[in-house]
């Protein structure tokens, strides 16, 4: 993962833990760190994480990583969402939706059967190489593309199903 991608993950993280320990009346500092409010220190790679040596304190901090580690993150780098988990079905509809958006735009224009295999391979297929890239996506997922992508081909864009032009 790039250092970028680390630094904007940890500026979510940051201000969660900021908020908390800013709402909270249990919260105390290090002594070191009390004067400037340090709780949360990141550098490329590391993340320090400083508190008084209680447990209300370290409980506080413990809750925070907690609900960032449930949380889903509204960010996208190169077109692909960044999540702190594995993928489920909802986080890849947007994949199947873009597919699916870009054969409606195409299905209106009149194109041989080359050319719409010639745009499956060369756009709607790079989409789902490219997120498959970064996540393993998942079998649903894969099959609803390649439903989508059967369904451009064979039937012009037309989103049901006729009968099979070979036997």
């Amino acid at each position: 993962m790039s250092p970028y991608l680390f630094m904007l993950i940890m500026k979510v993280l940051t201000f969660l833990i900021k908020l908390n320990v800013h709402d909270s009346e249990v919260f105390r500092y290090h002594c070191m760190c009390e004067e400037k409010e340090i709780v949360i220190v990141c550098f490329a790679d590391d993340l320090f994480l400083f508190s008084y040596a209680n447990t209300d304190s370290v409980k506080l901090i413990s809750e925070s990583l907690n609900d960032f580690k449930d949380c889903t993150l509204p960010v996208r780098y190169l077109g692909v969402p960044l999540a702190s988990s594995a993928l489920y079905v909802k986080d890849c509809k947007v994949l199947v939706d873009r597919v699916k958006q870009r054969v409606e735009i195409w299905k209106n224009k009149l194109l041989s059967f080359v050319r719409r295999l010639q745009l499956i391979n060369s756009v709607l297929s790079s989409l789902q190489v490219h997120w498959s890239s970064v996540f393993l996506l998942l079998d649903t997922i894969i099959q609803d593309i390649e439903r989508i992508l059967r369904w451009f081909l064979w039937c012009q864009g037309e989103l049901k199903c006729e009968k099979a032009k070979v036997k």
